[in-house]
């Protein structure tokens, strides 16, 4: 990236959670950026609703006793009960912040660092981890009791990060405009 250019303001990253935590390519191309919290789909507010129990599947097929299993956008995340996602940066990220308790399940092909980012989730007691069928299903098991999901939740909604697409579009739009005055200079 090197230096930014005279009058222009640094370029945005967006956030990540499990940041500490990368240890990705990206790690070393941090210099000349700024970093706005995570880019979600998620609503400005999403209550968290209690109905039949859900389970919500990305990326990965699973089942669990006693529910059923559904699709829901973004908005929708607050009627889901548990689920099981890859943890790619916008699964992870919008589950977290929905407050959805969670086993992440790295794809070991992603092109970013899903395992940091689902143990780290683990570690830091948002989440749950595994690394293969038998773990996932095993992971998944915990979330059908009702106190492993309390403890996911209350953990989640101690997460201080917000959508960062607003700071980055008025990023954007700040640059157009310093574009459009040096051309018309």
């Amino acid at each position: 990236m090197g230096r930014p250019r005279r009058g222009l303001r640094r370029h945005p990253r967006t956030g990540e959670f499990a940041a500490t935590g990368d240890e990705g390519w990206t790690t070393t191309a941090r210099s000349g950026v700024s970093t706005v919290d995570p880019i979600t789909d998620l609503p400005d507010r999403l209550a968290r609703r209690e109905g039949d129990h859900t389970l919500l599947c990305r990326g990965v097929e699973a089942a669990l006793p006693g529910f059923r299993t559904i699709e829901a956008a973004a908005a929708d995340l607050g009627e889901v009960t548990v689920a099981v996602s890859r943890a790619d940066y916008t699964n992870f990220h919008e589950l977290l912040g929905a407050r959805v308790p969670t086993v992440f399940v790295p794809d070991p092909d992603a092109c970013d660092d899903e395992l940091a980012r689902a143990r780290f989730a683990a570690a830091a007691g948002v989440a749950l981890c595994a690394t293969d069928d038998e773990s996932a299903g095993t992971e998944l098991a915990k979330l059908a009791d009702p106190a492993v999901r309390n403890a996911l939740i209350r953990r989640c909604a101690e997460l201080s990060f917000g959508n960062g697409a607003e700071d980055a579009a008025t990023w954007l739009a700040g640059q157009c405009r310093e574009v459009n005055r040096a051309a018309n200079s």
